[in-house]
């Protein structure tokens, strides 16, 4: 086991933290300025593409379609594409609250490893 001085802890701290949610959080800004400076116009696409990029990934089934008309064929491709990114709602939804938690707990343990430095020195 190594010694490492508390400047070096608070580096690795807050790059390990940038380093897990720095995409979430600005994500979640780009989400926020949207809402503010559009008046939310354009909320909901954004929000569906962002969707669309975290929950993709859990839909397992295409439904391939036979005997419908290019509409109905279309609906059917892309009902995949819309069950994903309802799923990628929520999932950004978890990762950003989940982002800004750890950023208050990263808040309070830098407070308090300041804290302590005041009061040694």
């Amino acid at each position: 086991m190594y010694i490492t001085d508390e400047n070096t802890q608070i580096k690795d701290k807050v790059k390990d933290f940038l380093k897990t949610h720095l995409i979430t959080l600005l994500i979640a800004v780009l989400l926020v300025s949207i809402l503010i400076f559009n008046n939310g116009q354009g909320f909901m696409p954004a929000l569906f593409i962002f969707g669309l990029f975290y929950g993709f990934k859990y839909v397992r089934v295409f439904i391939i379609s036979s005997g419908y008309d290019i509409a109905g064929a279309l609906a059917l491709f892309l009902l995949p594409f819309f069950i994903g990114a309802l799923i990628g709602i929520f999932v950004l939804t978890w990762r950003i609250l989940k982002a800004l938690f750890n950023l208050a707990m990263l808040l309070i343990y830098l407070v308090s490893q300041k804290a302590t430095s005041v009061k040694t020195a």
